[in-house]
């Protein structure tokens, strides 16, 4: 998709693939340079202000096209559009994996000409899928696992069924998840314009694939990222997981919670941490003792705080989400989800937007996505 969004370059569209290889190899011979910054020419090193100057000026008079996550529901005001690296980071079982993955379906679904890449260690394809089939059709997940619908749900896997085909050759699935190398390729040989890599620990820089340091290794994966999203004009969505400050609760996170290499806050335009709000139906669902109690408490709803903690372009915010658990789905609160006052008093209604929001119309058929907990079959991301 060329789009009309200007490339690094400044012109309009994308590279062909073979102009990937100076991302995939870290290797600026490939772009027709000696190896050896000393020896690089001026041109290589710096872009006349007048040159640049002239490309920001005749920018400014056009508008932004609107962003693919316009209209999504909950997630809208994330605003995703070529060149931003979002990270979404959380506890297990708030449904950090699974939302990432609702925005892309959603964005896919409302852009008719977006492509995208998925690369995900921890899910199948087929994983994926099933926990999508259940938040559009609105199934419970666990019937869809267990090849256990009837025919009175026809029409409902009907209508989910016919928002998947209608983005079933744009959704591309890379069946080396562990290689950014190799997701970074897909991404080139079939135009996308979206990848999301879930989750970014456990993938493998393109700069320093062979790397066995933890930090160093993530530092390289992010670095790589950072090109990725300024020079190719991707989008990037990263899953990431957080570090525990002690003890076996998570606590709200801050910026600080991220796992790994401080270059995951440095090098990302948007930070959104999610944990589950302390008032929100089912808080402490992981407290029952009793295994059968504790089962059917973790697929019921769940309370979740959103943090828009980093907004590299715009105002940061918070807001109030509900994940049902049962049909893998965000949505905003009802009055009746009771999510309780907090210490400023009530909850004030704007609150229960996302961050720039107005109104948040699902994509068609569609009601967003979310994780789900693992004592009964499903696993924990």
């Amino acid at each position: 998709m060329a789009g009309p969004y200007p490339s690094a370059s400044g012109a309009s569209g994308r590279p062909d693939p073979e102009g990937f290889r100076v991302v995939d190899d870290h290797t600026e011979a490939d772009a027709g340079f000696p190896d050896d910054p000393a020896t690089w020419p001026l041109e290589r090193l710096t872009t006349p202000w007048a040159v640049r100057g002239r490309r920001f000026r005749e920018g400014l008079k056009r508008p932004l096209p609107p962003a693919w996550s316009d209209g999504i529901a909950v997630f809208s005001g994330l605003k995703l559009r070529p060149g931003k690296l979002l990270l979404i980071a959380g506890e297990p079982g708030v449904g950090k994996s699974s939302a990432a993955l609702q925005i892309v379906v959603d964005c896919l679904a409302r852009n008719p000409e977006l492509k995208a890449v998925v690369a995900s260690v921890e899910m199948s394809p087929e994983t994926c899928l099933e926990r999508q089939l259940a938040r559009l059709a609105r199934l419970p997940l666990d019937r869809i696992a267990a090849h256990a619908t009837t025919e009175a749900d026809d029409a409902r896997l009907g209508g989910a069924f016919a928002v998947l085909d209608g983005i079933g050759d744009r959704l591309m699935w890379c069946d080396e998840p562990h290689s950014l190398r190799a997701a970074v390729r897909l991404a080139a040989l079939t135009g996308a314009d979206l990848l999301l890599l879930d989750f970014v620990q456990e993938m493998e820089p393109a700069s320093d694939p062979t790397q066995t340091d933890e930090y160093a290794r993530l530092s390289a994966l992010v670095r790589d990222l950072g090109k990725l999203c300024v020079e190719r004009d991707l989008a990037v969505i990263a899953v990431s997981s957080l570090r525990r400050s002690g003890g076996a609760n998570y606590g709200r996170p801050g910026l600080s919670s991220l796992r790994g290499s401080g270059s995951l806050e440095y090098r990302a335009t948007d930070v959104v941490l999610m944990s589950r709000h302390p008032e929100g139906p089912n808080p402490g669902d992981r407290e029952h003792d009793d295994p059968e109690a504790r089962r059917v408490a973790r697929r019921g709803p769940v309370g979740v705080l959103i943090d828009h903690a980093k907004n590299r372009h715009g105002p940061v915010d918070s807001f109030r989400a509900i994940f049902e658990r049962e049909h893998q789905a965000f949505r905003m609160p009802r009055p009746d989800d009771d999510l309780g006052p907090t210490s400023a008093g009530p909850p004030d209604p704007a609150s229960f937007r996302p961050l720039g929001a107005t109104t948040a119309s699902p994509a068609p058929g569609a009601t967003p996505a979310a994780d789900d907990p693992d004592d009964d079959g499903f696993d924990v991301y």
